[in-house]
């Protein structure tokens, strides 16, 4: 009998056709730099480079726009179970849940712009992808999970843009709330 590495695990069970999720499905809790001057500048930087090869107008109508669509949070929750993903931002706005692979009708911000989320885990990773289309684009948060935290990488898409917002975030893992 072969016995394989502990670092193995997450292929073998992606090759027994079972989920990822079953690596925990207690809550998690991950928490950025305290300081948001930090995460925000990043934010905003994506969005100037997405934005620079827009005209003055546009720029000025898309800033804020996507800067309401690619929020970022101080921490996050994250449970995965063999059924589902969920996550909340502890900023506020809904919380997401939803079934893997199913779109999930969800309304995430407080303008109750209605939005689609689909959770996939991605296949050889410790990793959940989530898909959010909305009216006026796309929001893919690639949620990366390591033994010491979470790195979520954001891809905003706008069909009337020509650039994409790209920025990544890494948050620590911290206590469970309670």
């Amino acid at each position: 009998m072969r016995v394989l590495p502990l670092q193995a695990l997450p292929f073998v069970v992606l090759l027994m056709g079972l989920s990822p999720a079953s690596a925990w499905a207690a809550p998690q809790r991950y928490a950025a730099d305290p300081d948001p001057t930090g995460r925000v500048a990043v934010r905003d930087a994506a969005i100037d480079k997405a934005l620079a090869v827009e005209n003055v107008v546009v720029r000025g109508v898309a800033r804020p726009r996507l800067q309401a669509a690619a929020t970022v949070c101080s921490a996050y929750e994250v449970e995965r179970s063999d059924a589902e993903f969920r996550f909340r931002c502890a900023d506020g706005g809904a919380p997401f849940a939803g079934a893997w692979g199913q779109p999930t009708p969800w309304t995430p911000r407080p303008d109750g712009e209605p939005v689609t989320g689909t959770a996939t885990a991605v296949p050889g990773e410790d990793a959940v992808q989530v898909r959010v289309q909305g009216a006026e684009g796309v929001r893919v948060n690639t949620f990366r999970f390591s033994p010491d935290g979470m790195t979520l990488e954001v891809a905003v898409e706008v069909p009337r843009l020509q650039g994409v917002v790209r920025y990544a975030v890494a948050y620590r893992a911290a206590p469970a709330s309670r």
